[in-house]
This record gives C-alpha cells, sequence and structure tokens, in this order.
C-alpha cells in the first residue's frame, strides 16, 4: 500500500513538471533576413517571427490606443482570469450553427501566449495549451505587464511587431503621438494586418477602423463628437519606402532564397546586385513618361530592367511604377510577368534582318 502512493505521489510530480514545461511561454525569435543593394542600402528585412519590434513602455503609450486595443479585442481583460468562458461559448455556438468557423474568443492573454509555441494542426491540442497557459500567465503576472508585452509583440503587418514598429511604420512617428483615428486604424489591422494594410487597401483599413471606433463608442469610452472628429481626421500615411525598397525585386529575391531553402537561415545578410539610386532614378523617369502619355495611350504602369551586358547583373527591377496600387494590380511584377512578345520582338527582328547583307 506504501509502495503504491509512492508512485501516485510520483505520477503525480511527473504530471505536474510536465504540465509546468508545456505551458511555459516562450516568446522566441529566429533571426531576420536583411537584403541590401550594391551599396550596402538596406531594401527589407523580414523573418517568420523577427521583424522591426522596438518595446516601449506601457506608460509611454496613449490612454485611447491601450483602450480601443481592449475594447476591440478583448473587453473583459481586466478581471477575466487568462480566458472569456462567455465568449468561448458564444463563438462556439455562431460556429457550430453555421457549420464554419466564424468567430474566435481568444483573449488577450491568449493571443500573447500564442506566439510562445509553433503551429500544430491538433486544434483542440492547441487551444487546450494557450488556454492552460494563460490561466498561469495570468496567476503569475500583472494584467498591466501582459498588456504591454502584447503591444510590444503583435504582429501589424510589413515586418512591424509592436504599436512602436507599426506607428513607425505606417505613420512615421513614434507610437506617444499618435491620434485616437491613427490609434483604432492600427487596432483594426490586428486581426488581418496584411488584408487590411492601409498601403495596399486604404478604404479596407478605414472600415475596420470605423468599427473599432463603434465599439468605443458603444462601450462609452469616447463621445460622439469625438467618434465624428476621428472619422473626419485626415490619415497621412508615411512612404511605403520606410520599410520596404525596390519591393518587386526584394519578392524576386526572397522567391529566390526559397527555392534554396534559405529563409529559416539565422541573420542572414543577402548583399544583390540592384542598385537603388538608380532604381529610384528609372522609377522616377517611368512615372513622368506615364503622367505624359496616359490619356493619348491609356498608359497606367511600365516595366524597366536593366543589366550589366558584361556580367549579367540586374542593377534595377522595375515591376511596375507603384507596388502599392491596387486599382492596377500593382503587386504584379511585369517585368518577369509571362506576355505575349509582341512588338517586343522587332528590335531584334530588325536588328537581325540589319546584320545580313
Amino acid at each position: 500500500m506504501r509502495l503504491k502512493k509512492i508512485y501516485l505521489l510520483l505520477f503525480a510530480i511527473l504530471i505536474i513538471i510536465s504540465l509546468e514545461l508545456w505551458t511555459r511561454p516562450r516568446l522566441s525569435s529566429s533571426g531576420s533576413i536583411k537584403i541590401y543593394d550594391r551599396n550596402k542600402i538596406l531594401l527589407f528585412e523580414t523573418s517568420d517571427n523577427l521583424g522591426r519590434r522596438t518595446p516601449v513602455s506601457l506608460d509611454t503609450l496613449p490612454p485611447y490606443l491601450i483602450q480601443a486595443v481592449i475594447a476591440s479585442e478583448d473587453s473583459s481583460f481586466w478581471y477575466n482570469p487568462g480566458f472569456d468562458s462567455k465568449g468561448m461559448v458564444r463563438a462556439a455556438w455562431q460556429n457550430l450553427t453555421s457549420g464554419q468557423v466564424v468567430s474566435g474568443a481568444s483573449t488577450i492573454t491568449q493571443q500573447l501566449v500564442r506566439q510562445s509555441f509553433p503551429k500544430s494542426r491538433f486544434v483542440i491540442l492547441r487551444k487546450t495549451r494557450e488556454l492552460l497557459t494563460a490561466v498561469r500567465l495570468t496567476a503569475f503576472s500583472s494584467k498591466k505587464k501582459i498588456l504591454e508585452n502584447y503591444l510590444n509583440n503583435i504582429y501589424f503587418g510589413h515586418q512591424s511587431y509592436g504599436v512602436e514598429a507599426a506607428s513607425q511604420s505606417y505613420f512615421g512617428k513614434p507610437a506617444s503621438q499618435l491620434s485616437l483615428a491613427e490609434s483604432a486604424l492600427l487596432v483594426g489591422l490586428i486581426s488581418s494586418p496584411e488584408t487590411r494594410s492601409p498601403f495596399i487597401d486604404l478604404p479596407k483599413s478605414q472600415k475596420f477602423q470605423k468599427a473599432v471606433l463603434q465599439r468605443m463608442l458603444t462601450k462609452k469610452i469616447i463621445t460622439q463628437n469625438q467618434f465624428a472628429d476621428a472619422l473626419q481626421e485626415t490619415i497621412f500615411l508615411s512612404s511605403s519606402d520606410t520599410f520596404i525598397k525596390a519591393p518587386h525585386f526584394v519578392y524576386y529575391v526572397l522567391d529566390q532564397l526559397k527555392s534554396l531553402n534559405l529563409t529559416q537561415s539565422q541573420s542572414l545578410q543577402i548583399i544583390t546586385t540592384l542598385d537603388y539610386p538608380l532604381y529610384e532614378l528609372a522609377r522616377d523617369i517611368a512615372k513622368t513618361t506615364i503622367t505624359r502619355l496616359s490619356e493619348k495611350h491609356d498608359l497606367s504602369n511600365a516595366a524597366l530592367v536593366l543589366l550589366d551586358n558584361s556580367t549579367g547583373q540586374i542593377l534595377v527591377m522595375l515591376g511596375g511604377v507603384d507596388y502599392f496600387d491596387k486599382e492596377n494590380d500593382g503587386q504584379v511584377n511585369l517585368a518577369t510577368s509571362f506576355r505575349q512578345p509582341g512588338s517586343a520582338l522587332k528590335p531584334i527582328t530588325y536588328a537581325a534582318a540589319f546584320s545580313q547583307k
């Protein structure tokens, strides 16, 4: 009998140790991939887990930014135990009745701990681990610390992790200077940052910005006048060059890296053959030409590739004049896209004809 108790005690200790290790948050990073031009000008920095990230103290952030996050992502944050039981039941019912996943119920704490673990295709197991870890984190950390970690780690798109990096990327200023309208726009990106990017689709970003402001109004965090003023505020976006230069060429390089299985490398630095100052000149010339010829020839875009004939190096790859022009399919790399040769073959044909006697 005594031996049985010892076995049970050892088994209980093993379970406790296993749970402790299984629910230990691990916010990790894998190192960044930096892509430079031939002059060591940084074109882009990317990684699966690490992008631009500048931690800031919660006390330095505008109160309405914090209020917008809580109103939008987890209204019970300050008093829940790390999970929202009512939200989980509601989401389960909505998903069950619709026959598909249309709603989630992850709290701010659960969203934070989700970044600690590798993705798993076993949804129930993953959700259980998130919930237990969220409860543990809530029990042993202050709500203020959890919220600060969340705001410094949540992904806002374009390799911007945390509100400081996002504020610099989208608005070119520190998060401490964000207005109510700008704060709401950033918070509206959290659920789907890439598809709601204001650089790519500003009207869509503003739609979710309005939804965040509406929740703040409904919860009486802001007044009707503040709501109206925020919607009327003109949003001044930073230049897209703040986070990526020569985007078509950069994504061309990333595709090459994928084919070489190099995207998981630690602190990889790629020096390319691109001449960025020359690229800027080519882009400006292309824009000027389009403006001059647009009405007469219905011209809206252009592509250009400049090679060093002696080495074959790519000096300029302009896949389009504006990568973020959704109306004209700006993200399509016209320099590498397949197309009918048409007039592009005429110079070659003429050259071949002229070379014959």
